[in-house]
């Protein structure tokens, strides 16, 4: 508490997200990848809880199909302007600090085991999921006992076919899900770099291929 006394106005950081929402280590990725369709920035004042401090500013911003990575690029960018702006207004004594209200949630450091693809989910959800979690952890499934990690996809509702992790490949690479289906774009099997789903789906040996869907 000590340190978090010294400066006049306290110590001040820009979140990822419109606190409380989202509190903790990875904000962005975990709002994608829920569905939010907006994210922002919260300029407030850091006090012993975890993201919990009295809120100067806030910045909302629509996700607009971004993946996490391209993001957390825009708002880096917009997010140095606020802060600009919320220093002009402490200068000028016109800053004004307000508490927290809503209830919050919590984003927590993400590992590579935390973000596996679940294709029961629907469409829409299993494109943000991906998204969420592009390019890093990155989002991975299995075929065949190997990894693979998977880039951003299309939703395909008109597809409704195919069964959860069933994949038909062709030109257009299909995978079903729990809701329509989902077409791939760049895939990257263990070990290999990124290649476009079509070619990697040349190379599939196993009839009626089928991502790994876990039991609920």
């Amino acid at each position: 508490q000590k340190l978090l006394d010294i400066p006049t106005h306290g110590w001040l950081n820009l979140h990822y997200s419109l606190l409380p929402r989202w509190r903790g280590a990875s904000p962005v990725q975990c709002a994608i990848a829920a569905g939010d369709t907006t994210i922002g920035t919260s300029v407030f004042q850091l006090e012993k809880g975890l993201d919990t401090g009295p809120v100067a500013d806030m910045e909302e911003h629509e996700v607009s199909g971004r993946t996490a990575g391209e993001m957390l690029t825009y708002l880096s960018d917009t997010g140095v302007r606020q802060l600009v702006r919320v220093f002009a207004e402490l200068e000028n004594g016109t800053a004004t600090f307000t508490a927290q209200t809503g209830e919050p949630t919590h984003a927590p450091l993400l590992r590579a085991r935390d973000v596996k693809i679940d294709w029961t989910a629907s469409a829409p959800a299993v494109d943000a999921w991906i998204r969420g979690f592009t390019p890093e952890p990155g989002p991975w499934t299995m075929l065949d006992g190997q990894r693979v990690k998977v880039g951003p996809v299309r939703v395909r509702p008109e597809i409704t076919h195919l069964a959860p992790g069933e994949i038909a490949p062709g030109k257009q690479v299909l995978v079903g899900t729990g809701e329509a289906a989902v077409e791939l774009g760049q895939v990257a099997p263990a070990g290999k770099t990124w290649m476009n789903a079509a070619d990697w789906a040349r190379g599939i040996k196993t009839d009626n291929p089928r991502f790994e869907v876990v039991d609920k």
